[in-house]
């Protein structure tokens, strides 16, 4: 008789176990996003939430992407392709980083230099990868971002254009490709890359994921890095105004041309764990921070997200 009682205290065990499997798994595979599936539905009415109608954002594109969750809560124009200027450089690098094979060494030639803007590098001069990295994400260097291309094509014949656009194609991108590395216009209608507000936003989910390291150096205010095969040293600013009063920020990334107007991409923490993306695209040079502080402000303040 106590046996009889045991197999059936045993099979109800059995039967219980199996259903908290069967939950957890179900649980684990809900959190494997498809980006493909965060392309082509809208996770929220968010054109419609009145959360930020008051806030006056003068950005023709914005998007408000929670990490942890892996939807959009709110935006504006999110699926509008849009020139994205310097926020090309972080595309640049990710791609960079899983072709680069050994590169140990960046070198700044001619025709490097005569990129558009002056970052007190001079001809041949040698940093290494770590240091052109923070160059591209701190002062946003443009002649870092051609000789970075220059490397790849050196070392292992491939193109790094050619590359991020294959890599936008394999993450599903269908509105993001790029004509240069690092985002400068081609000229009067012609930017150096494009994506939407959505797409960047799950682009920079990934970035900031799988190269955390890298990312940080994007919240260095003053830098300095040293050339290689000279005594010198070259001082870096960041392009960010004072962002203060953007709370829990731990990621920021500047673009601005002609064609873009001012965009800003930035991370922020909400609590100990809740992260998410704000993007401004086609704001000012100016009120693309206002921007993000305006919307930052109110994810932290506001319970309804």
């Amino acid at each position: 008789m106590a046996e009889k009682q045991d197999l059936k205290n045993n099979t109800i065990w059995l039967i219980i176990l199996f259903f908290v499997f069967l939950i957890i798994n179900v649980s684990f595979k809900n959190q494997e996003v498809d980006i493909s599936s965060l392309l082509s539905i809208s996770n929220r009415n968010f054109t419609e939430r009145k959360m930020l109608s008051s806030l006056d954002i003068k950005a023709t594109s914005f998007i408000v992407y929670d990490m942890n969750k892996k939807e959009v809560v709110a935006g504006k124009n999110i699926d509008t392709e849009h020139p994205l200027a310097s926020l090309n450089k972080i595309f640049a690098i990710y791609t960079f980083e899983k072709y680069r094979g050994e590169t140990p060494v960046l070198t700044i030639s001619e025709n490097a230099l005569s990129v558009y803007g002056d970052y007190g590098f001079d001809i041949d001069d040698q940093i290494n990868l770590d240091e052109a990295y923070r160059a591209l994400l701190v002062a946003s260097s443009n002649d870092v971002a051609e000789a970075a291309q220059e490397e790849l094509k050196q070392n292992t014949d491939q193109d790094l254009v050619e590359l991020m656009n294959t890599t936008a194609k394999e993450l599903g991108l269908e509105k993001t490709y790029f004509i240069n590395p690092s985002g400068l216009d081609e000229g009067d209608d012609i930017a150096g890359g494009y994506s939407s507000a959505r797409e960047y936003a799950l682009f920079l989910d990934i970035f900031f994921n799988e190269y955390p390291l890298i990312a940080a150096n994007t919240l260095t205010v003053k830098d300095e890095i040293k050339i290689l095969n000279k005594d010198k040293y070259i001082e870096l600013e960041n392009t960010f105004k004072d962002l203060r009063n953007v709370p829990g920020i731990n990621f920021v990334k500047t673009g601005f041309t002609d064609l873009a107007g001012g965009n800003l991409a930035v991370i922020i923490n909400k609590g100990l764990s809740q992260k998410y993306i704000i993007i401004v695209l086609g704001s000012t040079i100016n009120e693309r921070f206002s921007d993000v502080e305006k919307i930052a402000n109110f994810i932290v303040k506001t319970n309804d997200l």
